[in-house]
């Protein structure tokens, strides 16, 4: 089926991810949500996570390492829990949809380097006309 020639593959267990998955901006690398651990503890990572010297780290390990974060919207000292997308830090109420201005809470895509809410990111996706499923990768058009 399509799936095959469009679906990435995880690079921990080597299985299409068709569904709910991870992909590291940059990196190309995806996971399946089950197949990420952080590179400290080896905990599947749930919620938040971090990128560190090239490792994921899991949001519990990122708060031992005590860096002092600016959110990238206000320039604020985050102190507390933050929001890092790209490298970036944000307070939760800074990170913002860039289609609709509503605050991210739970799942947010990038799409063309913005930050969009899960709403916003379903619209921008294609659905093939025969089946309707969301197509992702490269497709052709007749």
């Amino acid at each position: 089926c399509y799936k095959e020639l469009t679906c990435p593959v995880c690079v921990v267990c080597g299985n299409l991810v068709d569904g709910d998955g991870v992909m590291m901006k940059g990196e190309e690398k995806v996971y399946h949500t089950h197949c990420l651990t952080c590179s400290n503890c080896t905990n599947t990572i749930e919620g938040k996570f971090f990128t560190m010297d090239g490792k994921v780290v899991c949001d519990a390990c990122a708060k031992d390492q005590g860096e002092e974060k600016n959110c990238d919207v206000c320039s604020r000292p985050i102190e507390g829990d933050c929001l890092v997308s790209n490298g970036k830090n944000f307070h939760s109420k800074c990170m913002e949809c860039s289609v609709c201005g509503d605050t991210l809470k739970g799942t947010y895509f990038t799409f063309m380097d913005k930050l969009i809410c899960e709403k916003d990111y379903r619209e921008t996706q294609k659905t093939c006309s025969d089946c309707k499923e969301v197509i992702s990768g490269s497709y052709y058009t007749l």
